[in-house]
């Protein structure tokens, strides 16, 4: 077991034995409200984005895998061609072996395909010249073929980008093809040839001559769908140069209807990128919008977490407090349920101070029953504010938090229990929180380790937005994971 995770799990367990004999020591009502109350608008807020080639290439096998989901087939309509009448061909199982995308100068995407294979089953075609005349089936295998393209970038009507493809050119390097002759021709095997090599050129020409115009508008349909689903608009087109494109946008709090931010509507973000390979500047009004989203829409395996509790910490342990819930289910595996009922938002009072308020959070240890049914045993909800001075990560992987205050309340229950009721629990919680927790985490001038393995993470609060940094190594399993969502 990771030592980070272990650590974790047993300071957890410990927060719930100290809240167990609190209950047991103060029998009164627990409860209190902490921090403002959740704003009801959030307006759009705008952040600057940058992404360099390298932090594309990670993710390329996981857009080859989305490209075939949508790519289908491309039908050849019946061709005529010295001599040779070819019906309706289907090109299907269309596989992209590898592809690349480089950020150009001239404000577009170079996108280059190669190692494309595809297959036209058995189509019928006839062979009529002066003095021969056949008939019969082939199967086509194309192999080894590339594909390259430009992708020009604007914006469109509703700040949504606007995509169109230029300068496509096809290579087919490799076409197998199978003939089956009818008749007296299946021994000729100079018309075999002659057959082959037309039906090579007529398949070529007309994917050669076709296919740009048929790959554009998919291009386009595809991009205006993903980004419809997103609630974000451009405020002003990319801008693109040698290796790298930044983006300025507006995030909403929910996928607008109406889409009609304009770049006058926010304050200018200044201030250079991060030096990483993905970067972000951000507005505390885009990133209360992120929060919310991922409270609505978000992976609730990431948001609910359950975590299981070591064997030997069993429902054993609550006898002495609860000695009705030990008889309903002696030695019973226990576990912890997280939970949000709300997302927590921030607000800026200074350059680099703000405050995060968070209401609604939930705990709770929950008995596993032999019918592998969950009975809570005892739950805790959490209002809290902290006033944070300082928040930045360095290239160690660990992030510096200086506090000023953190308040908090929390309200206990036990359904199976005993009637927990305290009113002093919460001025003990906030005695421990501000005389020895603040000084505590303001003491550590190295900061505290990440949960995860992330070393290059840069975080950093400062003239009120918030940057954010990652190289693209780093950032795989994250991009991965919105890829996969979205396509």
């Amino acid at each position: 077991m990771p030592r980070r995770f272990a650590f974790a799990r047993s300071a957890t367990l410990c927060v719930f034995i100290l809240l167990s004999l609190l209950t047991e020591a103060f029998p009164e009502y627990v409860g209190g409200k902490i921090g403002q109350t959740p704003p009801s608008d959030f307006p759009p807020g705008n952040v600057r984005f940058g992404i360099d080639d390298a932090a594309i290439a990670p993710v390329v096998p996981l857009i080859l895998k989305t490209l075939k989901s949508f790519i289908g087939s491309v039908t050849v309509p019946e061709q005529r061609l010295h001599g040779v009448s070819l019906e309706t061909m289907q090109v299907q199982d269309i596989n992209i072996g590898n592809m690349s995308l480089h950020m150009n100068s001239t404000n577009r995407v170079d996108v280059s395909v190669w190692n494309m294979t595809a297959n036209v089953p058995e189509t019928n075609f006839s062979y009529n010249l002066v003095f021969v005349s056949c008939s019969g089936t082939a199967k086509t295998d194309v192999r080894n073929a590339n594909v390259s393209f430009a992708m020009r970038l604007s914006i469109g009507v509703g700040g949504i980008l606007d995509v169109s493809v230029e300068d496509m050119a096809i290579q087919l390097l490799d076409l197998v093809i199978t003939p089956s002759l009818n008749g007296w021709c299946k021994s000729m095997d100079f018309v075999v040839g002659t057959l082959m090599n037309i039906f090579k050129r007529s398949i070529a020409d007309y994917l050669q001559q076709y296919v740009p115009a048929m790959v554009q508008p998919i291009v386009r349909a595809k991009t205006v769908d993903i980004l419809q689903k997103l609630p974000i608009s451009f405020v002003s087109p990319p801008n693109i140069t040698d290796g790298r494109m930044e983006l300025t946008l507006a995030i909403h709090s929910e996928i607008p209807i109406n889409r009609t931010t304009k770049a006058g509507m926010f304050t200018e973000i200044g201030g250079p990128l991060p030096e990483r390979d993905i970067s972000m500047i951000c507005s505390f009004a885009a990133a209360n919008n992120v929060l919310r989203l991922l409270h609505l829409f978000g992976n609730q395996s990431l948001l609910n977490m359950t975590i299981p509790i070591p064997g030997i910490y069993n429902s054993s342990l609550a006898e002495s407090i609860y000695p009705d819930v030990v008889e309903l289910c002696p030695n019973c595996p226990l576990k912890f349920v997280t939970g949000w009922t709300a997302a927590p938002w921030l607000e800026p009072v200074s350059d680099k101070a703000f405050i995060t308020n968070a209401q609604g959070p939930t705990l709770s240890m929950d008995m596993v029953m032999d019918d592998n049914t969950s009975v809570t045993v005892l739950g805790a909800h959490l209002n809290a504010t902290a006033n944070v001075t300082h928040l930045s990560t360095d290239n160690s992987g660990r992030i510096t938090i200086k506090l000023a205050s953190v308040n908090a309340a929390v309200a206990l229950y036990a359904p199976l229990g005993r009637k927990i009721n305290s009113t002093s629990l919460n001025t003990d919680v906030q005695v421990l929180l501000n005389e020895i927790v603040v000084p505590l985490v303001n003491a550590q001038t190295g900061g505290f380790a990440l949960p995860f393995d992330v070393t290059d993470l840069l975080l950093k609060v400062s003239n009120a937005t918030i940057s954010v940094g990652l190289n693209a190594m780093e950032a795989y399993p994250l991009i991965g994971s919105c890829i996969d969502r979205i396509w």
